[in-house]
């Protein structure tokens, strides 16, 4: 199944909001401790938040985060993938992906349709240091052009209309990196790569589970929310939620009245293009 990688955790956390959940945007945890009463305290550029336990799915930043409860037992090593776009095609192309014969390192390079219409290769595995660079290098995305139109020959004369690059929270080992720390009030969800789209229904089970069975709390719908400011937010969903969302010539979609930015280049491409039309 092809999906929008973008579109789809932004709805989820839409729905989120919807059940009550407050989100904090461009807002960095620092430090944190466990208070007496065994709260957590955390310290952010937003100011503290207090908490009662502590789900450390920080991605690229996750074993810093996880410096915060322990000397963290893993260390992320952003591994760079590179991606080239051709052009959105009349002809149906491809219907499915093209996967490779997987190796113990990568399952290799893709070649795959978007949901919008486009065809993508990639990506690379490319090891670095920094969390923040996500360049592309003209050498390797002629590389991956090749490969693509020697994988599908109908890409000959198709242009390539975009190109960009993400970052994998890859670890030292190829697992996740699932731990509860019930004495410590903390569940950590590490080292997710590219499989977290796919997984990331199971994974928010399991550490829901974990949260209802392990520490024995629930959810509540009205309550002071996490900096001690009064929140009334109910619920607005009852059975199965019905999203809608408006796409905006700003580069924004718009969710019930909540904009998301629109920061994937997929997702822009198709989104834009398809609120042109």
């Amino acid at each position: 199944m092809v999906v929008d990688s973008w579109l789809m955790p932004i709805t989820l956390a839409h729905v989120a909001r919807q059940q009550g959940a407050q989100i904090y945007k461009n807002c960095e945890v620092t430090d944190g401790y466990r208070t007496n009463g065994n709260d957590w305290l955390l310290t952010t550029t937003i100011g503290p938040i207090r908490t009662k336990i502590v789900i450390n799915c920080a991605g690229l930043h996750g074993d810093t985060v996880e410096e915060i409860n322990q000397s963290s037992p893993f260390r992320i090593q952003p591994m760079k993938g590179q991606f080239a776009v051709f052009e959105r095609c009349d002809e149906k192309i491809l219907s499915s992906i093209i996967l490779p014969l997987p190796s113990k390192k990568s399952k290799g390079i893709l070649v795959f349709p978007t949901v919008y219409g486009h065809i993508v290769v990639g990506p690379t595995r490319e090891d670095q240091e920094s969390r923040e660079d996500r360049t592309t290098d003209t050498a390797t995305i002629e590389q991956l052009v090749e490969y693509a139109r020697k994988v599908v020959p109908a890409l000959q004369n198709k242009k390539v209309i975009a190109t960009y690059a993400g970052l994998r929270p890859a670890t030292q080992t190829r697992d996740y990196h699932l731990i509860t720390h019930k004495n410590r009030s903390w569940i950590t969800v590490g080292g997710i790569r590219s499989t977290g789209v796919s997984s990331s229904l199971a994974i928010a089970k399991h550490v829901a589970d974990k949260v209802r069975n392990k520490f024995q709390i629930s959810p509540r719908m009205q309550h002071e929310d996490s900096r001690g400011q009064e929140s009334k937010v109910k619920s607005q969903l009852s059975g199965k939620p019905n999203i809608t969302y408006k796409v905006l010539p700003n580069g924004f979609i718009d969710m019930g009245g909540h904009l998301y930015r629109i920061t994937h280049p997929l997702s822009r491409l198709g989104l834009i293009a398809k609120h042109k039309l």
